[in-house]
Formats: C-alpha cells, structure tokens, sequence
C-alpha cells in the first residue's frame, strides 16, 4: 500500500481510478487507510501538488502524519521499480489496485463463508444457496 500512496503522489490524476474506497477501508490497513484519504483529497482538489497535499495534511492530519507522507512523496520505492526496466506508472498503480481489491474479494468470501459455516444447508434461503455456491465456486477459481 505504500507504494500506491508514493504512486499516487507522483501521479495524483490516478485518484480518479480508485472504486468501492468505503468497502477498501473494511481491510482495516493503516497505509491502505491513508492512500485512501489521499484519494479522497485528490477527488476533491484534484489539482493540488504535492506540496498544496502536504500542506493539507499537515492542517489536518498534524506534523507526523505529514511527516510519513513527505516519505512516501520521496520514497525509493518508485525509484526502484523506475530501474527494473519500462516503467509505466499507470499500469503499476492499475496492478496494485487490482491486487488490494483481490484482498477485499477475499475477505468477503471467507467472511460469508464463516457466516454460513453455522447454518444447516437446508435452512439456507434460496439467495443465500445462491451466494454460497459463488463463494465456492470463486474459492475454486483463485490460485
């Protein structure tokens, strides 16, 4: 999630690629936490800097959270990824999203998994048959 965040930073257009950021903040992930209040200001003012989000920030959020921030925005991480070869920031923060949404999808499955592991199948209502046979089904699906 750290490298999102430094990602969105840098390329703060991308804000406008980001889904279902109520249900994202179910994973409870503090880095994932703040890329998301990052998208949710980049929405909102979605021509400021990196200084103007700093600045924001700092009102908002204090002096350390704007602190950790200023070290995602000059964060090596996107240093490192820029010398592994062609490097498109797009597709990477596309990448990162898709696999912190494969978390989400995850963690829904198991809890509605968990959730009808106490009931007898018979009991089921004919939606939640329905439910449950994706959930397996995906279960299947997924490495």
């Amino acid at each position: 999630q750290k490298l999102i965040a430094s990602l969105l930073l840098q390329h703060p257009e991308l804000a406008g690629e980001v889904q279902q950021t109520e249900a994202l903040r179910t994973l409870n992930d503090i880095d994932l936490n703040v890329f998301l209040d990052l998208v949710e200001l980049l929405r909102q003012r979605p021509n400021y800097s990196i200084s103007r989000i700093l600045g924001y920030w700092r009102a908002t959020y204090g002096a350390q959270a704007t602190d950790q921030l200023a070290q995602l925005a000059a964060s090596q991480l996107l240093v490192s990824a820029k010398q592994l070869g062609p490097y498109d920031p797009g597709a990477e923060f596309r990448d990162t999203l898709n696999k912190i949404h494969s978390r989400l999808t995850a963690l829904n499955r198991r809890q509605l998994l968990d959730k009808f592991k106490s009931s007898a199948f018979n009991e089921l209502s004919a939606e939640d048959k329905q439910m449950l046979k994706e959930a397996l089904a995906s279960r299947t699906k997924d490495p």
